[in-house]
């Protein structure tokens, strides 16, 4: 499952100029097997290397951290989070990226959604 969402992730990210509609599937599957053998550590250096963490991609207009939250992956949360990726930035629907935590249901959705709750608290200068 995750290794799947982060082709679609990667994909996303890197054609962000690109209309997924069926004329364009046939070129959206070379890419997403071109990023098929993408391990976590190849996602830290894509993350790394992308200069605004806070664009909104898609049509659901998802940032890269609404993205990384159905990632599951906690280290590429605390990743975006230490490149000032904005918490309270909203996806098409409305929902932050705390949102997400708070409503997926993965392995490491409560520690992600316990990591930003604390990383929105310290934000707005709150203790509790």
């Amino acid at each position: 499952m995750k290794r799947i969402a982060i082709k679609v992730l990667a994909v996303s990210l890197l054609l962000p100029t690109m209309s997924f509609t069926a004329e364009s599937g046939r070129q959206e599957r070379e890419e997403s097997n071109l990023l098929s053998n993408m391990n976590e550590s190849q996602m830290k250096d894509f993350i790394e290397s992308i200069d605004d963490v806070n664009k909104k991609h898609g049509e659901e207009e998802q940032t890269i951290l609404h993205m990384v939250v159905k990632l599951d992956n906690l280290d590429l949360v605390r990743l975006l989070t230490e490149k000032n990726a904005n918490l309270e930035q909203k996806n098409k629907a409305g929902d932050t990226p705390l949102d997400e935590a708070y409503w997926a249901k993965y392995q490491e959705s409560e520690k992600i959604f316990d990591f930003l709750l604390d990383c929105r608290r310290k934000k707005r200068g709150q203790t509790e």
